[in-house]
């Protein structure tokens, strides 16, 4: 009897701490889709304002002195922005960072596109310091 109880307790334990483990990683992606969705929310009109405040940008000049300068302002808002200029095509024009630091230098426009339209957020996409797709391997 004393075996039994034994092998009921350790089956119990075990599913318990399943599903804990299983619910830790709900809680996690919940957690992290919900920054990521309040963050685009809150960025979303992010370009369209940094070419308001850069006289260069508000008038399609997008040349070295009007990324950097622009660049350097969103710096000040806070070192997690990340900012790349791109042509039509998704191909990284420009960026502030060391080049060893970019490891893709196209991303999917069509994920833009889905952002620009209101898309239901967050919209993922290729994110050039990474071979990922924000996070997640391609």
């Amino acid at each position: 009897m004393n075996r039994l109880f034994n092998r009921l307790f350790l089956a119990a334990t075990l599913i318990v701490l399943l599903l804990f483990v299983a619910l830790w990683q709900w809680l996690q992606l919940n957690h992290e889709f919900s920054r990521n969705q309040i963050q685009q929310s809150l960025h979303r009109e992010l370009a369209e304002h940094m070419a308001h405040i850069n006289p260069l940008l508000s008038q399609g000049i997008t040349s070295d002195a009007a990324l950097k300068e622009a660049f350097h302002d969103f710096m000040l808002l806070g070192p997690s922005f990340e900012i790349y200029t791109l042509d039509p095509n998704g191909n990284v024009v420009a960026y502030d960072a060391k080049d060893e630091k970019i490891k893709t230098h196209r991303v999917d426009t069509n994920i833009i596109q889905q952002f620009l339209t209101g898309e239901n957020l967050p919209v993922l996409g290729t994110d050039p310091r990474s071979e990922d797709i924000y996070g997640r391997s391609r």
